[in-house]
């Protein structure tokens, strides 16, 4: 009984370290994808300020 505890403990420790990389992961994409999408806007604002001038 205590073993499976044990043995079951262990392997939540795994997936918990596991799913913690993915959430970094996808942290740091999300982190990249909106430095991309705030350099598009800017480009697109300096876009229409020039075509209305």
């Amino acid at each position: 009984m205590v073993e499976n505890l044990t043995r079951k403990a262990q392997l939540q420790d795994v997936e918990l370290e596991r799913t913690a990389k993915q959430l970094k992961d996808a942290i740091a994409v999300a982190g990249e994808e909106s430095a991309k999408c705030k350099a598009a806007k800017e480009v697109i604002k300096s876009l229409t300020a020039q075509v209305r001038y």
